[in-house]
């Protein structure tokens, strides 16, 4: 039995295809409508297929969504590096007020008061010289021998004072801070001797570059976890989309609106203040009548 043809389909058509299909070949019919593409309706868009690459970028620095909730993302980052940049500031300050360096050198400004007899009007303080610190004592009258220091630098100055750069090994309990007088001895002569006027520390650094590392770091930090929140990190960057799109929902008012409500506003203010001040006036007067008030 033979399958009847399709209208329009010549007799051994079915045959030839058969023939064809049993040689391997395919009809140059099907060839032809297996390369055209799908048609498209007018106003659609080609279909395509949706990576997760797409939202997660490439690199560890990527951001997340980009362009998606910009204002809000933005506007976010700007407050949260204010607030880091016033914690830097903040730090900026209590470090120098809560935090003391170790001052291992101290220079102290004296006046020469007492010479040797015969001595030259300055008595030469040389580097390596040792010197013996003085200062009060609780319960001991005058001064007393707190430690002594290795000088390191000796800076003549104007009006009789001079500076001397020393590494001070007190004592126990003894503050080299609290030093009162200097003296540079010979064996048993006293050589030379002088009243400090002035005592101040040298930190082993500046206290500035402990700022300058403590804001830097909280400013690093901070940015870190600001770019993190706003741009790479999935959830709070959702939230971010989600609060932005919710602000684009929400019926702002108009400008005549906000003038008449601000109106009100006033409005009602001076005449809640008006019926307070007539009602404390009103009681002060009886009071005042009852003789409650004088």
């Amino acid at each position: 039995m033979t399958a009847a043809s399709s209208p329009g389909q010549r007799p051994g058509d079915n045959a030839n295809d058969a023939k064809d299909q049993a040689n391997g070949r395919t009809p140059v019919a099907q060839l032809v409508e297996q390369r055209i593409p799908n048609p498209q309706v007018a106003g659609s868009s080609p279909s395509r297929r949706v990576h997760s690459s797409d939202d997660h970028g490439h690199g560890l620095l990527a951001i997340y969504k980009p362009g998606q909730g910009y204002w809000v993302r933005v506007m976010t980052a700007v407050l949260a590096g204010v607030i880091v940049a016033m914690s830097a500031a903040w730090a900026w300050v209590q470090t120098e007020a809560l935090v003391e360096l170790p001052t291992p050198t101290w220079e102290y400004t004296f006046f020469q008061s007492d010479r040797a007899p015969g001595a030259a009007p300055a008595a030469p303080i040389t580097p390596g010289s040792t010197i013996i610190l003085l200062a009060e004592k609780p319960g001991v009258d005058g001064l007393s021998r707190v430690g002594e220091a290795q000088v390191n630098e000796f800076r003549p100055g104007a009006e009789g004072l001079d500076m001397v750069v020393a590494k001070p090994k007190m004592d126990a309990g003894a503050d080299p801070g609290e030093v009162s007088r200097i003296e540079l001895r010979s064996g048993d002569a006293l050589v030379l001797a002088g009243q400090v006027r002035s005592r101040t520390g040298v930190p082993i650094f500046q206290m500035l570059y402990l700022q300058a590392a403590i804001a830097g770091l909280i400013l690093l930090v901070g940015c870190i976890l600001v770019y993190g929140f706003v741009a790479t990190r999935p959830k709070p960057v959702e939230f971010l989309i989600a609060t932005d799109g919710e602000m684009k929902k929400v019926n702002w008012s108009t400008r005549k609106t906000i003038v008449d409500s601000t109106w009100v506003v006033i409005g009602a203010c001076f005449l809640i203040s008006s019926l307070l001040f007539l009602f404390d006036l009103f009681f002060s007067k009886f009071f005042k009548f009852i003789h409650v008030l004088q």
